[in-house]
């Protein structure tokens, strides 16, 4: 295989640009290690002549002749290109001019010609895998001839210049730049191997909730053809809502059966638990099995992994604090007490730590916690109040304290409020709405046991206002949408909460199927309790994360302080100057308290203090943009640093200096 593909690279690239291009190489590598090559060259002439002198001027010549050579062949070979892309110019403008949209007019080239057909033939087979897997919808075809025409185009533009410095700089430095077209050849490949990745981990996030919603409509009479579809129509899901739309193309479009499409999209994936749910349900459905109770045991496990994954997420979060614990408290005392001997001038690497470390760990939380499409956001208008307030603060704190540490903390700490009092209400939304869904769906389930339409017991509850504020709002709406002639199975859910869509959403779905059977809503209601209570575990297990978040400003105005007195606490031992040793004056308290010093440690823990928050917000919210906790650190960092004065005499009080 790999054989196959090396063969397919050579036949793709004509050999008048191969030799062109070898030749432009070996000049280049000739000229870059010419010493090395005479060495070698009249190492061997000496075995034939025995002067040293002749030896050497032969080498020389030999190396002469050989340059030339090759640099002529390049330049020739430029020519010669040059001259055949005039006379396809001329075809081209001619096409053109007669009305051809020119994409149209560069792609029949592409594929008529023989050598750069092989080239978009060659990205076509390495992308199409990908391509398939990330259920993109574009065609590889078209892939390979796009980039074949910016392989071609980026050809057009650098061979002249690089012989333009060439000639400019008397140096074959600039042919290196020749390399730069290959990247649009293998760059395709990379692209899409990285969409297949993210398709891959972003179906597992919403495999378990398909997979329960496939039961419930499975379950309730309905075919798997009629499911997808389902999943297609209501918006519930981002990803897997591609992979259903590749489905019903195989079905609708290619005469595919239902299995047969499935089974198709099994072997293509990345994905290996969606890949083995597919071919498991085709493979119960064509030897007769009980596609019913298969069903229901993926639907357990996937609720299973899904507990699993909360309670391991939250065990990797406290892994976060201890790394937060040793950088961002544990380094800088370390970098604290080494600018003891290097005149503090290694205080400066402070500011470095909350960007560099901050960002390390923002990655690892990303990749850990697990991510589902709950609407919080900003508007740009409320974006630029936002960042208004920043530079509105800092200015003005700048202008009359004139304490360039206080203009970063309150301007960060007003960017933050502003943030959280456009966030706080959708936070609040989705919260109210998680926890009122278990109660909700159990108490259309006894309506349903009793005989009592779902419609009509959506109605009642939306009527009592028996749940939480924000989740009344949703009823409510539900309920107008259908007075106003909208069915409920068509009204829209207006809610920001991703688990609120799935379950309403759900509920929809089976009463438009027609058979509301009550096993299947005590089994969405079991579902979604169990999310929310795992969910809910996760969070008080992260309270201790979130404790050191909020303490830490203060940790470090203590662990800083503590350095700073102990180093300057140290005094030189007094010795007789009978023994005519010279004293030596006790400089570190100056030292380390200079005014620069004291600027760079109050801005490092403003800045560690807003990137903790940022982090911890993150890790229990899923977003940074609810930033209360870093509104309150920053707050915290700020009556720390005011109450330094303060806290410094009881330092000195507490280690007796």
């Amino acid at each position: 295989m790999v054989e196959e593909r090396r063969l397919k690279f050579l036949n793709i690239i004509s050999y008048d640009f191969i030799l062109v291009l070898i030749s432009g190489i070996l000049d280049l590598i000739i000229t870059l290690f010419r010493s090395h090559f005479l060495y070698a060259v009249s190492s061997f002439f000496q075995f034939i002549v025995i002067n040293p002198s002749v030896a050497l001027g032969d080498a020389l010549g030999l190396l002469f002749v050989l340059q030339a050579s090759l640099l002529g062949l390049f330049i020739g070979g430029i020519i010669i290109m040059s001259i055949t892309f005039a006379i396809n110019y001329s075809r081209f403008r001619t096409e053109y001019e007669e009305g051809i949209p020119l994409s149209t007019i560069i792609s029949s080239r592409i594929i008529t010609s023989s050598k750069l057909s092989s080239i978009a033939n060659w990205i076509r087979d390495r992308v199409e895998p990908y391509v398939k897997a990330s259920a993109e919808l574009s065609s590889p075809t078209e892939i390979g001839i796009k980039y074949t025409a910016y392989f071609l185009i980026s050809l057009l533009i650098v061979i002249p210049l690089s012989v333009t410095l060439s000639l400019a700089l008397i140096s074959p430095f600039p042919f290196i730049i020749l390399l730069f077209p290959l990247i649009f050849i293998f760059y395709p490949e990379q692209m899409y191997k990285s969409k297949a990745r993210e398709a891959r981990d972003n179906i597992q996030d919403e495999l378990p909730f398909f997979i329960v919603l496939i039961t419930i409509i499975t379950a309730s009479g309905t075919t798997i053809y009629e499911a997808i579809k389902k999943v297609i129509e209501f918006p519930i899901f981002k990803f897997i809502k591609r992979e259903a739309l590749l489905i019903l193309r195989d079905i609708d479009f290619f005469g595919k059966s239902p299995l047969d499409a499935l089974e198709h999209r099994a072997k293509v994936t990345l994905n290996r638990d969606y890949s083995w749910f597919l071919a498991g349900y085709t493979s119960v459905i064509r030897s007769g099995g009980d596609v019913e109770a298969y069903l229901f045991q993926k639907a357990r496990e996937f609720l299973n992994w899904l507990q699993f994954r909360w309670r391991f997420y939250a065990e990797r979060t406290s892994f976060l604090g201890e790394l937060i614990v040793i950088l961002f408290l544990i380094f800088p005392m370390f970098l604290v007490a080494l600018a003891f001997f290097t005149n503090g001038a290694i205080i400066s690497f402070l500011l470095v730590i909350p960007i560099l470390f901050g960002t390390i760990l923002y990655a690892i939380t990303i990749n850990n916690r697990p991510k589902y499409m709950d609407n919080i956001g900003l508007n740009s208008i409320q974006l630029l109040v936002a960042f208004f307030s920043l530079f509105l603060v800092s200015g003005l704190v700048e202008i009359f304290i004139n304490k360039i540490y206080y203009s970063i903390g309150l301007g960060l700490l007003a960017f933050s409020i502003v943030f959280t009092m456009f966030t706080y209400g959708q936070v609040k939304e989705i919260n109210d709405v998680e926890n009122s869904l278990p109660q909700f769906l159990r108490d259309i389930t006894e309506f349903r046991k009793i005989g009592y339409d779902i419609g009509r017991a959506i109605r009642a509850l939306a009527l009592e206002k028996k749940y939480r504020p924000e989740f009344n709002r949703v009823l409510e709406e539900i309920v107008k949408q259908d007075a106003m002639g909208i069915p409920i199975t068509r009204a829209k859910v207006n809610t920001r909460s991703w688990l609120g869509k799935f379950a309403l959403t759900t509920v929809q779905i089976l009463i438009e199927s027609g058979a509301v059977r009550p096993d299947l809503l005590e089994y969405l209601t079991e579902f979604t309790l169990n999310f929310v209570q795992s969910k809910k575990e996760a969070f008080s297990r992260m309270r201790v994360y979130q404790v050191l978040g909020v303490l830490t400003p203060v940790l470090l105005i203590v662990t800083i302080l503590i350095s700073i007195v102990i180093m300057g606490s140290f005094s030189i031992v007094s010795i007789p100057n009978a023994l005519g040793v010279p004293q030596i004056p006790n400089i570190i308290t100056q030292l380390i308290l200079s005014p620069l010093t004291v600027i760079e440690m109050f801005t490092f823990i403003f800045m560690t203090s807003f990137t903790i928050g940022l982090l911890v917000t993150k890790a229990l919210y899923g977003t940074i943009q609810y930033m209360i906790l870093p509104a309150i650190t920053l707050a915290i960092a700020l009556l720390s640093i005011h109450s330094f004065n303060i806290i410094e005499p009881i330092i000195l009080k507490f280690f007796s200096i």
